[in-house]
């Protein structure tokens, strides 16, 4: 009995070791198939055809010399009494201004658009030496736009911006440092800071940019002839606008929060001047509607005055815009050509609000100058009249001196 239950558990396992074989066998020759699977080369995919060159004027928006390039671009400059300024570089966003200027319609919306971040920084004499060994050659400014403030300024640059192969800065921060805050500085050394700070502005690496111009900021305009020292060829013009109409656009937010009083508590001695006032005291004391009209009055005094020893300047009454722009100024006093689709591009921009940002008021501009005069309080016409209006009649016979008696108005409504 035991030898033969000794025999049956043998014979049972030898059967499951032969089970276990087979099984080994069979996961051994599924583990080798599939290696062999896997080891084998694959079948050649077909090559993927190149996908079609698009044009630039077609898929991309741009015209048909490509998009503007961006290149590294001063946003500041600091230190400018001493030494070699430091200066802040950006990466403006140049490939997409163009588009549509009201969005980024003032230099701090488009380096806000641009993402600057740190971006680079160095001195500004290192700067021009490194442009000046890449053999990059800037544009040389093509005009200056000053202006008394709401007075379509900024209209001016965005027609400008409008055309691609344009560089255009509307009131930038860089160069009124200089002008503004160089107060101790010799002629020679402002001259020298101005030049090689906006040969930096138009050094575009590329021969995509031909003309390159300056909205300055009206805060600037005291300090006008500082820049025409600098750059005497450059042809320059300055806004002007009737004086109710200009008063009514500062004090848009209520008498007393205009930018025209920003100065009102250390006034300037040319604007205590106008005023007649006894000291600064007594000036910063007067009602903000007559101080308003002579700060006013000596933006335009200052213009009048640069005017007067320059052969370059023009001044250009509001009322002329958009048309004159077109028809006169940008041709025939600065000089600019445009081909047809850049003209069609420009008066475009002329026909939208300039500061609408994308916001609420994107879309067709208005007239709105009849609604500013019936608004006008007497105190109001009182200051313009006795304080604006005489510079404001100096302006227009500037204006006709420099054209040969044409005020202009006329091109109003003109279009390509």
């Amino acid at each position: 009995m035991a030898r033969s239950r000794g025999a049956s558990f043998a014979w049972l396992l030898r059967l499951f070791l032969a089970g276990a074989a087979v099984a080994t066998l069979g996961l051994l020759y599924t583990t080798h198939a599939q290696h062999a699977v896997n080891d084998a080369p694959l079948a050649a995919e077909p090559p993927k055809p190149k996908a079609p060159l698009k044009k630039p004027d077609a898929a991309s928006g741009c015209p048909a010399q490509g998009c503007p390039p961006r290149f590294w671009a001063p946003v500041s400059i600091a230190g400018v009494e001493h030494g070699d300024p430091r200066v802040s570089l950006c990466k403006l966003a140049f490939d997409t201004y163009w588009r549509d200027p009201s969005k980024t319609p003032m230099f701090r919306d488009l380096a806000s658009a641009s993402r600057c971040g740190r971006g680079r920084t160095g001195t500004l004499n290192t700067l021009y030496e490194d442009m000046r060994k890449k053999n990059i050659k800037p544009v040389k400014p093509s005009g200056f736009v000053f202006h008394e403030s709401r007075v379509g300024s900024t209209l001016v640059a965005n027609m400008l911006a409008a055309v691609p192969t344009n560089i255009v800065y509307s009131e930038s921060a860089p160069p009124p440092a200089v002008l503004n805050h160089c107060r101790s500085c010799s002629k020679q050394r402002k001259t020298d800071i101005l030049q090689k700070l906006i040969a930096l502005m138009g050094a575009s690496p590329t021969n995509y940019h031909t003309h390159l111009f300056f909205k300055f900021q009206s805060a600037t305009v005291p300090n006008i002839r500082s820049l025409l020292d600098a750059f005497p060829e450059t042809p320059w013009l300055f806004v002007y606008r009737d004086p109710v109409q200009t008063m009514m656009s500062h004090f848009k937010n209520g008498v007393g929060n205009g930018p025209c009083l920003r100065q009102r508590r250390s006034p300037p001695p040319a604007t205590i001047k106008i005023l007649k006032a006894e000291s600064a005291a007594k000036a910063s004391r007067t009602s903000p509607e007559n101080y308003c009209a002579a700060h006013l009055a000596m933006l335009t005094s200052s213009a009048l005055d640069a005017d007067g020893s320059s052969d370059r300047g023009l001044l250009v009454d509001y009322a002329s815009m958009p048309g004159a722009l077109e028809a006169y100024v940008f041709p025939k006093h600065f000089g600019l050509s445009l081909a047809p689709e850049d003209a069609l591009r420009t008066h475009a921009a002329s026909s939208v609000y300039s500061k609408a940002r994308g916001g609420r008021k994107a879309g067709a501009w208005e007239s709105d100058n009849e609604k500013k005069e019936r608004a006008a309080t007497p105190a109001i016409k009182s200051a313009a009249a006795t304080y604006l209006q005489p510079t404001f009649e100096r302006a227009r016979q500037a204006t006709l001196s420099r054209t040969g008696g044409d005020d202009l108005v006329h091109f109003r409504d003109f279009a390509p």
